[in-house]
């Protein structure tokens, strides 16, 4: 989801695409089977997760940062949106902890390592030795976007860049991972900004970058 605000567990779900749509028909399934059998569930709802892959095929991150070593990314407004991304080996810490506890037990648990686009770009940009990306204003983005979304629908080939790319890129929702730190105290092993290091660390072992 994109907008503004702080999100939690109590915050209404509003999935929008398929993909969405299924992983919370799963999430209740599974709650709902706790509720009825008294299955032993948890619910954890990590946030974007990066990492090392257990292949080397394409992704959305490898193309992210190879736009920012390429010098092609760009910020639109002043950078300020949040990223909500947490370090894999941080979500299987997180997964560890909630298996291993029965106060997790019928919970749902938001988990997240927040930091501002800026932030996160300018320390992968520090990692592949590049310097930090310029600024466009967000009315420019949001042009060549549907630009590039209507040529791509003619000449049928993916856009490099879309309107919900930018609308994402401005971000300012916030999850909160509060609850798995106050009830559980949960705190982050790695951090986004050294399990980015170990990420990019990987793609240029693997060539990728």
């Amino acid at each position: 989801a994109t907008g503004t605000g702080l999100v939690d567990e109590s915050t209404p779900c509003n999935p929008k695409s398929l993909y969405e749509k299924s992983k919370y028909a799963g999430e209740k399934l599974a709650l709902d089977a706790f509720e009825r059998f008294r299955i032993p569930v948890t619910v954890l709802r990590p946030t974007i997760v990066f990492g090392e892959k257990p292949n080397r095929g394409p992704d959305s991150l490898g193309s992210w940062l190879n736009a920012i070593q390429k010098g092609w990314f760009r910020f639109f407004g002043s950078g300020d949106s949040v990223a909500n991304y947490i370090y894999v080996g941080d979500v299987v810490n997180a997964c560890l902890l909630l298996a291993e506890n029965e106060k997790a037990i019928g919970e749902v648990y938001i988990v997240s390592d927040p930091c501002s686009l800026r932030d996160f770009v300018g320390v992968a940009a520090e990692f592949l030795d590049v310097q930090m990306p310029g600024i466009f204003p967000t009315w420019l983005g949001y042009t060549a976007a549907i630009a590039f979304e209507a040529v791509g629908k003619l000449a049928r080939f993916s856009p490099p860049l879309t309107v919900s790319r930018v609308r994402a890129l401005r971000n300012q929702l916030l999850y909160s991972s509060e609850k798995i730190r106050k009830r559980l105290g949960f705190t982050p092993v790695f951090g986004w900004r050294n399990g980015l290091f170990r990420t990019v660390e990987w793609y240029k072992r693997n060539k990728l970058l």
